[in-house]
């Protein structure tokens, strides 16, 4: 039974079941009626995404914001170059494009990853000002919001 769905062991056990047991036609039809009303897999993890999205999101709000008086303090950018090749997109002539020569993460005082990684066209100034900018604000309002003061919610850059 390994590598089966749950629906398919569900369906053999009901077989099973219907094969052995004496049971009147009307259980057999309740049976029935409740595994074709069973969700299916896409629908339970859509019920499952609605019921916990918002809990989710703020305990990753509540996660980033302790990281970022943590670990905000000082901020090192580092660029991957070899992995950013791997990123490839098709043009509409089947065409393979690089579009991609730089991976950026920004990491803290403890080397934790700051920011998701960003896929960028080049390590420039141009490129890496919004998402720098953004985590900047993050930053500077959850370090004040913690009592800092403006010169101990500045981070440094390395």
């Amino acid at each position: 039974m390994v590598g089966m769905t749950t629906r398919s062991k569900v369906n053999i056990y009901l077989c099973n079941f219907l094969a052995f047991a004496p049971v009147a036609p009307a259980v057999i039809q309740n049976l029935m009626t409740f595994m074709r009303k069973m969700p299916r897999p896409a629908v339970l993890a859509k019920l499952a995404h609605t019921m916990f999205a918002k809990l989710i999101a703020s305990r990753v709000a509540a996660l980033r914001n302790a990281m970022l008086l943590y670990s905000g303090q000082s901020l090192r950018l580092d660029g991957h170059f070899k992995q950013a090749k791997n990123i490839v997109r098709y043009t509409s002539r089947s065409k393979r494009v690089r579009p991609y020569s730089c991976l950026l993460g920004i990491c803290g005082t403890d080397g934790a990853l700051l920011e998701p990684v960003s896929p960028i066209r080049a390590e420039v100034a141009s490129e890496i000002t919004p998402i720098l900018k953004r985590l900047l604000e993050d930053c500077f309002r959850t370090r004040l919001g913690a009592g800092l003061s403006m010169s101990e919610a500045c981070p440094v850059f390395i």
